[in-house]
């Protein structure tokens, strides 16, 4: 059933296979080829995040959560993507959201330059030792209650640090 409803699509290098801001209507399967994530900053800019070989998958992220899509899916070289409707991906799909997020959360520890060539036993200790999430909301200020010596990671949004940092 799910072969049955999967459709092949495309690209030629540099076409966006998803635009952020966009609404996700469909879940992508990378087949072949490569495939660059990118993010627009504050000012429009398309920050380099990460580049995806076949295999992967894209376009979940905005279908569990009935969300915009959050970046754009550019394709690096010639590629061809299986694509599923967003009614067919929760009709055969919708109980793997728990997989589905894990993977999402392996790719977003796999984003910040500094942890992109870290070996999976490192990012999954560090996995293992992150103390908790924070979950903010807009104009909310946090006060660093651990200290100098700590990390914190922006996993989605944007902060803005004391000195006008973004």
């Amino acid at each position: 059933q799910l072969a049955r409803s999967l459709f092949k699509v495309k690209h030629k290098r540099g076409e966006y296979i998803i635009k952020q801001g966009d609404v996700g209507m469909e879940f992508f399967i990378l087949y072949e080829g490569f495939v660059n994530v990118t993010q627009l900053n504050d000012l429009g800019q398309e920050n380099h995040i990460v580049k995806l070989p076949s295999g992967n998958i894209f376009g979940e992220r905005a279908l569990l959560r009935d969300d915009v899509r959050g970046a754009n899916i550019v394709a690096d070289n010639e590629t061809t993507c299986l694509v599923l409707r967003r009614s067919e991906f929760f009709a055969m799909l919708g109980n793997l959201r728990d997989e589905m997020d894990e993977l999402n959360n392996q790719r977003l520890w796999r984003s910040p330059p500094l942890f992109r060539e870290m070996s999976d036993n490192k990012i999954e200790r560090l996995r293992e030792i992150s103390q908790k999430v924070i979950t903010m909301f807009q104009h909310q200020q946090f006060a660093n209650e651990h200290g100098q010596n700590t990390l914190y990671i922006v996993i989605e949004g944007k902060v803005e640090t004391s000195f006008g940092e973004t």
